[in-house]
């Protein structure tokens, strides 16, 4: 899961705590778990391909033979769906409730061995109650249906060293339990008490196995979770970045590396804005939780550069205001920074001028994982190598990935208010250096805009999912 962006309007990241468990399955009116299945085409090609009726809000993913993507029917219902990689053909879908996963956090499908995991409506679409499937990837038949329903709090992940799928549910009252289901049976093998939403960032294309989560408790804490789902540590945010003005509920981002926790979380907001200057990183031990040092900033724009591999730290300064669901940075400035993962420190700086497009997502333009178009202070377009800083012109006719991300709507859970708009993952588009976009397919093909499969380079858009032959 993805928290991107964390510089949302606060109407529109809702990351507040739920206070109610699941509701109850007997009052509410059972929908149909309907599935399709349309053969893939024999002898198909690798030629180009799009759909444009696949409105795709997750993924895509690998499995098996098939591309797995969540994606929105014209009726608002979301679903998990395989296609075929080589012609973008439907092979099956099968609807998917979002539960009462984080209304500001996208997420993605996970699979393990063949097996797709499906948190299949157990009652109405505005119920949050699910009853998880496990999915045959080359079929879409239903090789096991757990038989309780349960209350999500969070997306699935893959665990145990991607031995088990788990995710976070409402045990009783406000408590939540991070629960794991064999992939091969659907059995239950076990549960840990506490957590109940995962804060880490998973790498693009492939699922999330973040073990790093916040918990139930009132005090907002953070604990990580072993590779066997044994709790190892737990502190609250406030221990960890040293000031109760710091909140999870005000968006986070962590990515786990050299067995390190890195990441930020949002500063609370006072009346209609939010003081940027305070944004902190933090290197936590993930074996006992300890900090091992802090540096200011946020990494990856706190979601919006994780187009990105390198890590790169956003160092503000100034304030970011509200109106409505705007939000508007002309108080602040930015440097992008590369940052020491050992020790916190910079590596290189680079003060840009789009500070707007870069904490919102909107328009920034990049070549690779590792290459992106910034704004000089003096006005010029360079493109930025996020690995040494260095800058370097751009030919007149090049062409670049830009994101965006949409928003979404799905049947709202009764009771929720803002449930029904939901954050869609990133999708792409071709574009110019300074964020036009153009009908051109750049040449390169980051793992983090799409996957590879057979020569053929799958990748959403906002008008579907589209395949395109690669040498």
């Amino acid at each position: 899961m993805s928290s991107r962006p964390i510089f949302e309007t606060l109407s529109s990241r809702s990351n507040h705590r739920v206070t109610r468990g699941a509701l109850a399955i007997g009052s509410a009116v059972l929908v149909s778990l309907f599935v399709t299945f349309i053969p893939p085409v024999a002898g198909a090609n690798s030629a180009p391909w799009q759909d444009s009726t696949l409105h795709v809000v997750g993924g895509p993913i690998v499995e098996g033979d098939a591309v797995l993507v969540l994606n929105v029917t014209p009726q608002h219902v979301l679903e998990l769906s395989a296609v075929s990689p080589a012609n973008g053909r439907v092979m099956w879908s099968h609807p998917y409730s979002p539960s009462q996963i984080t209304i500001g956090a996208a997420f993605s499908p996970v699979a393990i061995g063949n097996v797709a995991l499906d948190l299949a409506p157990a009652a109405a679409l505005s119920n949050p109650v699910v009853q998880p499937e496990g999915i045959d990837v080359d079929t879409g038949k239903v090789l096991w249906k757990f038989k309780d329903p349960l209350d999500a709090t969070d997306a699935p992940v893959v665990c145990a060293d991607s031995a088990f799928f788990c995710f976070p549910a409402f045990a009783s009252g406000n408590k939540t339990d991070l629960v794991a289901f064999s992939p091969q049976t659907g059995a239950l093998v076990g549960a840990v008490a506490g957590p109940y939403r995962n804060v880490g960032t998973a790498v693009p294309g492939l699922p999330n196995n973040s073990t790093l989560w916040q918990t139930d408790a009132t005090t907002e804490t953070l604990m990580q979770t072993s590779s066997v789902e044994k709790p190892l540590w737990s502190h609250t945010v406030a221990s960890l970045f040293g000031g109760d003005r710091y909140s999870a509920n005000d968006g986070y981002d962590f990515i786990e590396t050299n067995n390190l926790d890195i990441g930020s979380v949002g500063v609370q907001p006072v009346g209609k804005t939010e003081s940027l200057s305070e944004f902190e990183n933090v290197g936590i031990d993930a074996s006992d939780g300890v900090v091992k040092w802090r540096a200011p900033g946020s990494i990856f724009c706190g979601g919006t550069l994780q187009f990105l591999l390198p890590l790169v730290n956003c160092r503000f300064t100034g304030v970011m205001s509200f109106s409505g669901r705007t939000a508007n940075f002309g108080r602040a400035t930015l440097a992008l920074a590369g940052i020491s993962t050992s020790t916190g420190k910079p590596t290189w700086s680079q003060p840009v001028k789009d500070v707007q497009s870069l904490s919102t997502g909107t328009g920034i333009a990049f070549s690779d994982t590792s290459h992106v178009v910034v704004q000089t202070p003096g006005g010029d377009w360079k493109l930025l190598d996020v690995q040494n800083g260095q800058l370097s012109s751009i030919s007149p006719h090049s062409a670049f990935w830009c994101e965006e991300i949409p928003s979404y709507q799905v049947a709202a859970i009764q009771g929720e208010s803002g449930s029904g708009q939901r954050t869609s993952e990133p999708v792409y588009v071709g574009c110019t250096k300074t964020g036009k976009v153009t009908q051109d397919v750049p040449s390169t093909t980051p793992v983090t805009v799409g996957v590879a499969v057979d020569n053929v380079f799958i990748w959403p858009t906002p008008d579907g999912l589209r395949g395109h032959h690669v040498n």
